[in-house]
């Protein structure tokens, strides 16, 4: 998860439509976007019932995560969360919380494509970088 320095966007993403949505809570606009706090880890539908995020830490999103999942290749929620903590290297719920409290070991090298870092926890691959 990574956080976010600052609690100012740009004027025209503060025009977003979809952020208006959210503050609408527009049943209209469910299906057509989904939208995640990075500060919380939240991933929702506009008409979320939850507390109203600030502005600066929304991403919005085209597809859910069910198809995200199927456009990986799984071919149900089951099968990828069993495979998630391979994928990860570690849990999900670890992997969301930033990989707190998981000893991650990490090594830099120089490839064909520049610099990169990889990383692993006891469960195996967490991370390459470029």
């Amino acid at each position: 998860m990574y956080m976010s320095t600052s609690n100012s966007k740009p004027a025209a993403t503060e025009a977003d439509p979809r952020w208006e949505a959210i503050i609408a809570r527009n049943p209209a606009a469910d299906g057509t976007f989904y939208y995640a706090v990075r500060t919380t880890g939240v991933y929702c539908r506009p008409t979320c019932p939850s507390r109203r995020p600030l502005r600066s830490n929304v991403d919005f999103f085209a597809g859910s995560v069910t198809d995200a999942i199927y456009d990986s290749g799984y071919n149900s929620n089951a099968r990828f969360y069993e495979k998630a903590g391979e994928v990860l290297g570690m849990s999900p719920r670890a992997y969301r919380a930033g990989g707190t409290a998981t000893d991650i070991r990490f090594a830099v090298g120089e490839c064909a494509l520049g610099a990169i870092l990889v990383a692993k926890s006891e469960r195996g691959v967490c991370a390459i970088l470029l």
